[in-house]
């Protein structure tokens, strides 16, 4: 059965341009899909449809690798090329596609979208299994960083977890065990006292593409010093309204667009969480200034679905996944006090959009052209293509 989870994390990601791996930085992972090095999107969706397909379909690595081997031969992104760092002007010699580097690519995506659907099963069980187990694959290669950790018996909430949940590296194999408090307390429960020294068991790191200074724990990576379980679901639409929101205008709708076509944003359709909210639309910011809204980013919350669903029954899962569409290429724009009407020609009705100043989406219907007239009468237009 495709991991569920897994696949939910995957499709809720945005994307992020970086050449350097320091350049989108540890729990940056868990909101944005990148590739070092590469620069174009369309090359970033293309490797990130594999990596989906691989995760849907349990591919194994060799199926991956000779189904992206020639799309990117063909794209001239393979082999040792001189590139151009953007952030530092100089011209490099680096490692573009190789077998090397899409064991990479395959490998890390596959392990971090699994390890994230695994906590999310952690925490939805953990009344009856509230302790985990930190296991370590005991092979000639395994790595003596991890040993410390192996066997380690602590309770799901234990705060050691937020720096050794695995992987803990690139290619780590490591991964916990959900335990009843009787399988625990069998394998015997981990002092209090060890999980502390773990913790206090640091060395301070400095990244020196982004400056940014931080503490990691020892035997871990520094990029993977982040707990992408909890990094994913700590508010999972306000990670990917971040990742949106920074992203330059053609990835952010490149963004929202496929993950709005995807299946968790028909599970947040059907069932959203209560006080969650969910991106649905990346404005220009120069439209969204006339139009006086304060966010380019606008989100449809729990509250306002559940309100849509009671006044909109006849909406479709379809007409919500044409409002990335809608903020992107509004026909009309009309302001009317402390909120703004977006409006797009659809065959011979309209989809409006009514939303906040502060960017949350208020109302979403279609409309006739006779509605469109009053709307117009009542506020002042600010665009019309």
């Amino acid at each position: 059965m495709p991991p569920v989870e897994a696949i939910r994390f995957f499709e809720r990601k945005g994307y992020r341009i970086g050449f350097d791996w320091r350049d989108v930085w540890q729990a940056e992972h868990a909101r944005a899909f990148t590739v070092a090095k590469v620069t174009r999107l369309d090359l970033l969706e293309t490797i990130r449809g594999e990596v989906d397909r691989a995760l849907r379909d349990g591919l194994p690595y060799e199926s991956f690798r000779r189904n992206l081997t020639p799309i990117l031969q063909k794209a001239r992104w393979w082999g040792v090329q001189t590139v151009i760092d953007p952030a530092t002007g100089q011209v490099v010699e680096a490692e573009l596609g190789s077998p090397r580097r899409l064991r990479i690519i395959f490998d890390t995506n596959l392990r971090t979208a699994r390890a994230a659907g695994r906590w999310e099963r952690i925490e939805r069980n953990k009344a009856r299994r509230p302790y985990l187990r930190y296991s370590q694959i005991q092979r000639p290669t395994r790595r003596d960083e991890h040993v410390p950790f192996h066997g380690l018996v602590r309770p799901v909430d234990d705060p050691v977890w937020d720096r050794i949940y695995p992987p803990n590296g690139w290619r780590c194999g490591c991964s916990v065990q959900a335990l009843t408090e009787r399988q625990a307390k069998r394998r015997g429960i981990t002092p209090q006292a060890e999980s502390r020294r773990i913790l206090r068991d640091q060395t301070v790191y400095r990244n020196k593409r982004t400056g940014e200074v931080s503490n990691v724990t020892n035997g871990v990576h520094p990029a993977f010093d982040y707990h992408v379980g909890k990094a994913h679901m700590r508010g999972a639409g306000d990670a990917l309204a971040g990742a949106v929101a920074g992203a330059e205008p053609e990835a952010a709708r490149a963004t929202l667009a496929e993950v709005i076509d995807g299946e968790a944003f028909a599970d947040f359709l059907r069932d959203p969480e209560p006080h969650r909210a969910h991106p649905v639309m990346r404005l220009d910011e120069a439209r969204a200034a006339r139009a006086g809204i304060k966010s380019s980013v606008v989100n449809l919350s729990a509250d306002a679905l559940a309100a849509q669903r009671r006044r909109r029954p006849d909406l479709t899962v379809a007409d919500y996944r044409a409002l990335p569409f809608l903020g992107a290429a509004p026909d009309l724009i009309i302001r009317a006090g402390d909120r703004a009407y977006l409006l797009k020609r659809d065959g011979e009705t309209w989809l409006a959009a009514e939303v906040s100043a502060a960017g949350a989406l208020i109302d979403f219907r279609r409309i006739e052209a006779g509605e469109v007239r009053r709307l117009e009468r009542a506020g002042r237009v600010v665009l019309r293509r």
